[in-house]
């Protein structure tokens, strides 16, 4: 026969071996009294991140930590999660940023003097104008990652005889799309962040004129650069509201005019290139994920 001690010894050896061997999972003690069976995945400053067992699967979810009374490691013997859950992790940080921008721009090439202040006060104010457009990123780290912008500037302006005709007229559109490197960085809580920027791509002109009683349309493309500095504040986990400030650049060497008739190419002179560089200062709603 076995002696009493080490039967003892061997009953307490096999019950520390198959509690070891169980599946054990913490405890989540909430301020409102509730007692989560769950696995935590992740814990900060913030947040407590788990998964829970929910209608037959499994939730992976997380809690504000001002909600959270105490946790405990290992706390329940049996796991109620199905063998086969799927336990995930926190994501370390947002990988998608969509942005959807609107604002002030202004052209920074230098206005041209004419002989008639009139006209010199018509080509500046058609320096400055409204820009719109969007941007997505996919960030593969949290303070890197890759994306493209879209972005349109339009100013609009007209000229009248003192008599009451309309002499001149144009409505010139700058469209700039490229990819662009972007750098991040981003807040403890990870809602607020600052991004920079930076990219090439191609610059489209376009200016539907009128200029003696004949209707125009000139047109142009070229290289860009892009700089852009922003800062997202945080609305929500998925949400934001951002500022940001855009330098496109870009030079028009030649253009396109069309009469509506006939179509033809104008080079320019080293003096006469189109300076289509410009800076935006927008504002707009930001998708996080």
């Amino acid at each position: 026969m076995i002696p009493t001690q080490k039967l003892l010894g061997l009953v307490l050896f096999l019950l520390l071996i198959t509690n070891n061997l169980l599946p054990a999972q913490d405890l989540i003690a909430t301020k409102e009294g509730d007692s989560l069976n769950c696995k935590i995945t992740k814990v900060e400053t913030d947040y407590i991140y788990f998964s829970i067992a929910k209608d037959g699967g499994v939730l992976n979810t997380l809690l504000p930590m001002q909600q959270v009374h105490y946790y405990k490691y290992k706390f329940y013997t049996a796991s109620e999660l199905p063998a086969d859950a799927k336990v995930e992790g926190p994501k370390d940080f947002p990988r998608w940023r969509l942005a959807i921008n609107g604002g002030w721009s202004l052209r920074l090439a230098k206005v041209i003097e004419t002989n008639s202040s009139s006209q010199t006060d018509y080509l500046r104010e058609l320096k400055s104008g409204y820009a719109y457009g969007a941007d997505v990123t996919y960030f593969w780290s949290k303070k890197s990652g890759i994306g493209a912008k879209y972005d349109v500037y339009r100013s609009k302006n007209e000229y009248y005889d003192i008599s009451g005709p309309l002499l001149l007229s144009d409505d010139i559109s700058i469209t700039y799309i490229g990819p662009y490197y972007s750098s991040r960085f981003l807040t403890s809580n990870k809602k607020n962040s600052l991004f920079m920027n930076l990219g090439l791509g191609y610059v489209g002109y376009k200016d539907d004129a009128f200029l003696l009683n004949s209707d125009l349309e000139l047109t142009g493309g070229t290289a860009g650069l892009l700089v852009d500095i922003g800062y997202d504040f945080g609305l929500s986990k998925s949400f934001a509201m951002g500022i940001q400030v855009s330098l496109i650049g870009g030079t028009l060497t030649q253009y396109k005019i069309d009469d509506g008739f006939n179509t033809q190419t104008i080079e320019l002179n080293e003096d006469e290139y189109e300076g289509l560089g410009r800076i935006n200062i927008s504002v707009g709603l930001r998708l996080i994920k």
